[in-house]
């Protein structure tokens, strides 16, 4: 079948008709498979630009015309994939019978130790903390509160198939969003802020909304090429493609935004701002592009434009109903049950099948500090223990023991552990460029001025890398739920709950002069300023704080533009395993749930096919 992309309509009643009164489907080369319809691309290119000048009144719009069509001659689109060019090769891995230890129970941490697990190794996980790491879900006034991660967008497709693995997929889908700036002091909806942003950042500022969004359909489609151009694949499930040549290297490392000046898509900055920048993965007059594909892939943009209904401002004539796909949520949604009762029963089943003896031996150890890690040519020994406040109150503290492993995975942050792991000169020189973001995260009571309208509220005025601490955004997971059909009989009627969220893009931890205890001290100050600066910002909102619970993150560790530019990432790929030690978790791909499943089985992958190959040569010999 020829390269074809999906539309979509407002109503079941398009018909589809054209000018000539013709019908649509021989006019617009309509294909129909699997139920639904697909149009060629260059010809319904055509015709939306033909559309979208008629109703511009002029042939402004008609302007790239021809090189849109070029693009996409022979392109594949949306809901279609090239072939993968997968990475191939690293340096080693564990295998079958090995003894591993995993450093860190976060969602990175349990995902791989249930491969190994799966894979015939027996497992040993130490967690600092509690099972979870940045997957942190708070159950309070019968609802949970992601203080962590928190959502699912389009592209989760393996956290799809986790879900429905463990049997959690109830979502919540997020339906009112209000934008506060001090213009709209009264707020705004979040498709009307969009447009505003657009056709500002696009410099059309006079566009009706029917324009600008034909503009952005446009745009986007330019981005999908761009993003196929440079990482030579297309919603492929590997999470890091092929090492780009020196000339593309050059190309990621820019900012996101001169990207975006550089190639005219500016009409699609909001969307950056909204689906890269909110979540705290930096400011893109900063950040290099790489990541910015990395996490805005076609299928993400595709799903930002149909919640934010850009298909349909476009004429209905030129649009066909989509076809009902099963997979990821076309909009945003979050968990039910949290993002950390899914890390839990990965843990737990691991244990399950441990103890009934069909699968090797698994443990995890909550509260744990590594106090030295030796590595050598055959093992690798750890010492570590354990020390925890007990359910009655009581102070344990286990003696020091040191355990000897064939394989060692570091799934913790690595600027946070880099000193415990014996680190060579090798491992230093890729992981030196690595800096870190703040994110605090506050569970609030709070009295509203008024009955609340919306779930989430953002203020985007605060996105602004001068003013750190800064109240971003903030979600009402009781008005999420009741959005969803949800019913509570709360107590205390009349208080609301919600998590807010504020961040700092330089972390002080990035200060490597300052000691451990001067970046407690400094910690601790950031904290109080925190909640100072979220009662000021919520009481000139009309709400009055009642209770705070405050959390810290470490955030999104991720190489300089620089380290970008010279493929820091694949030089780590190809050390994987070199000294018996593998590395996974945003450090390595992305702050992202789905990103870190990704990377783990595309690592897995690599190394099984690579394992079978030596089995197959040694078997000739």
């Amino acid at each position: 079948m020829a390269s074809c992309v999906y539309v979509e309509s407002e109503d079941e009643g398009s018909s589809g008709v054209t000018d000539s009164g013709s019908d649509g489907e021989e006019a617009f080369g309509v294909e129909e498979a699997d139920g639904g319809f697909f149009h060629k691309p260059t010809e319904w290119i055509r015709d939306v630009l033909f559309a979208k000048a008629k109703r511009a009144g002029s042939n402004l719009l008609f302007s790239g015309m021809q090189g849109v069509l070029d693009i996409y001659a022979d392109s594949s689109l949306l809901h279609e994939r090239a072939d993968p060019y997968p990475v191939d090769s690293i340096a080693g891995g564990p295998r079958p019978g090995d003894k591993v230890v995993v450093m860190g129970c976060g969602a990175a941490g349990a995902h791989m130790a249930k491969s190994l697990q799966a894979l015939g190794c027996s497992v040993t996980v130490l967690e600092k903390d509690k099972i979870g790491g940045k997957a942190c879900s708070r159950k309070y006034r019968d609802v949970v509160h992601e203080m962590g991660a928190c959502y699912l967008s389009s592209d989760y497709e393996k956290v799809y198939q986790l879900l429905q693995e463990y049997e959690m997929t109830g979502q919540y889908n997020i339906k009112c969003r209000t934008m506060w700036t001090e213009e709209k002091k009264d707020g705004m909806k979040l498709k009307e802020w969009f447009y505003n942003e657009a056709k500002l950042a696009n410099g059309t500022p006079d566009w009706s909304n029917a324009s600008i969004a034909s503009e952005i359909f446009m745009q986007t489609y330019h981005y999908i090429s761009h993003h196929r151009r440079l990482l030579r694949m297309y919603e492929n499930t590997e999470f890091l493609p092929p090492r780009p040549s020196a000339e593309h290297l050059r190309e990621l490392q820019m900012p996101i935004a001169e990207f975006l000046r550089v190639h005219d898509l500016q009409a699609l900055r909001p969307l950056f701002e909204l689906g890269y920048t909110l979540q705290g993965y930096g400011f893109i007059e900063e950040e290099p592009l790489l990541y910015g594909m990395l996490w805005v892939t076609p299928t993400l943009i595709n799903g930002m434009i149909e919640m934010l209904k850009v298909r349909k401002n476009l004429k209905r004539r030129f649009l066909r109903k989509r076809p009902k796909t099963s997979g990821p949520p076309k909009a945003i949604t979050t968990l039910v049950d949290g993002f950390q009762t899914l890390v839990r029963k990965m843990v737990a089943r691991c244990e399950e099948q441990a103890r009934d003896g069909k699968s090797p031996a698994f443990a995890v150890h909550e509260d744990t500090k590594i106090t030295g890690i030796k590595r050598s040519n055959t093992s690798v020994e750890v010492e570590y223990h354990r020390g925890f406040v007990s359910d009655f109150g009581q102070v344990i503290d286990e003696p020091t023991k040191t355990e000897r492993f064939d394989f060692m995975v570091v799934a913790a942050p690595i600027p946070q552990v880099l000193a415990d792991i014996d680190a060579n000169d090798e491992e230093k020189s890729l992981f030196a460029t690595l800096h870190e973001s703040t994110f605090i995260t506050t569970l609030v009571d709070y009295k509203p001025a008024k009955e609340e309208e919306t779930s989430i509220d953002n203020w985007p005025e605060n996105f602004d890398i001068e003013k750190p601490l800064a109240v971003w955004a903030a979600r009402d997971s009781h008005h999420v739920a009741r959005e969803n059909g949800e019913c509570f009989e709360l107590e205390d009627h009349g208080m609301g709950s919600m998590v807010c969220y504020q961040y700092v893009h330089d972390s002080l931890h990035n200060d490597a002069t300052l000691s451990s205890d001067d970046q407690e001290q400094k910690a601790m100050k950031e904290r109080a300023d925190a909640e100072k600066k979220l009662r000021s910002h919520l009481t000139h909102f009309g709400k009055t704080v009642e209770h705070t619970e405050q959390h810290r993150f470490r955030y999104f560790p991720r190489h300089s533009r620089e380290a970008i530019g010279q493929g820091v990432l694949w030089d780590i790929m190809e050390m994987q395993g070199k000294y018996r030690t593998w590395y996974v978790g945003a450090s390595m791909c992305f702050e992202a749930i789905n990103a870190i499943v990704e990377y783990n089985d595309q690592l897995l992958n690599v190394w099984e096919k690579q394992r079978k190959e030596q089995v197959e040569v040694a078997a000739k010999l």
